[in-house]
């Protein structure tokens, strides 16, 4: 039984992993009970797909059948949802959700906003390096080095790239090729050993990390964290979660405005009310990661 298995790795790891068990299920004459939310996962290595909906089975078929001839109104919904090279955002929108999403609220406005500001540089990210001190470096004598931070671990070396208002740029590599350190400095939870972070118009690298977590920009950075388990508190329940970027970068602080947004909040990522006074031991993973999308997009 593999649940999730491939959660957190890149492509080529995701690949190799399936394959492998792929293998042993084959000469080892095995069954494999893939447990995923990754339809083209389960297209690709399996032989029939059962579609779970609400502790129920809704759906089985083989894998060609499902895909070509899905019956279940839930199974359409997630084949509609799976995006593909020419998929737009609208194409992935659930037709039925629980509230009115910020986008559907203020198409408009937000278009307008948009289209004023598509030529101006939201962030700007410059020669961007860390260098992590290696048990090599502590003892190098820098005065024989050409470069200072040759006996270092370069996690991110000599990184640009810019982001226009509106846009969104995606930061692909293998797992271990610095993506999640680069966000760590832009979101300034790490400081930059050199190279400069430009944020709507400021060079925010000129805070320390410890710093910019008081400034009025760090509300306008926020991120949602590729672990959700290890990225909330244990000791909050989902509403203390979520309600926390609100108390201490919105400084809203009255209980009925608090219980209203946080409520909202949880609608708008599909994460039912009734599991807000959860702690996160007691929240699927799924759950959990709605839970710090929610987090993330509150202020």
């Amino acid at each position: 039984i593999a649940d999730e298995p491939t959660t957190g790795l890149d492509v080529i790891t995701q690949k190799a992993t399936m394959d492998l068990i792929q293998t042993l299920t084959q000469t080892r004459d095995m069954s494999v009970m893939l447990i995923t939310h990754d339809l083209g996962l389960a297209a690709q290595y399996c032989d029939h797909i059962v579609v779970m909906q609400q502790g129920k089975v809704v759906e089985a078929a083989p894998v060609d059948t499902l895909f070509k001839h899905p019956q279940h109104p839930y199974t359409q919904a997630l084949i509609t949802a799976s995006p593909g090279p020419s998929s737009k955002l609208a194409d992935l929108t659930p037709h039925q959700s629980h509230a009115e999403t910020p986008a559907q609220l203020k198409v408009q406005p937000k278009t307008q906003r948009v289209a004023e500001a598509q030529n101006r540089d939201l962030l700007e990210v410059v020669n961007l390096v860390k260098a992590f001190p290696t048990q090599t470096s502590k003892i190098a004598r820098p005065w024989k080095q050409k470069n200072k931070h040759a006996a270092d671990f370069l996690a991110v070396n000599q990184v640009s790239f810019r982001i226009k208002r509106g846009e969104s740029l995606g930061l692909v590599g293998q797992s271990g090729s610095g993506k999640s350190t680069t966000s760590s400095i832009i979101t300034r939870l790490l400081d930059p050993t050199s190279g400069d972070i430009i944020f709507d118009g400021e060079n925010i690298t000129q805070y320390p990390a410890a710093k910019f977590t008081h400034l009025p920009q760090r509300a306008n950075i926020q991120m949602v964290f590729q672990d959700p388990t290890d990225s909330l508190n244990p000791r909050f329940s989902a509403f203390d979660s979520i309600a926390q970027p609100l108390i201490h970068l919105k400084k809203l602080t009255q209980r009925q405005s608090l219980q209203q947004k946080v409520e909202q909040l949880a609608d708008w990522v599909d994460l039912p009310r009734a599991l807000l006074s959860r702690f996160p031991h007691q929240l699927s993973g799924g759950q959990k990661a709605r839970v710090g999308i929610a987090r993330a997009i509150a202020v």
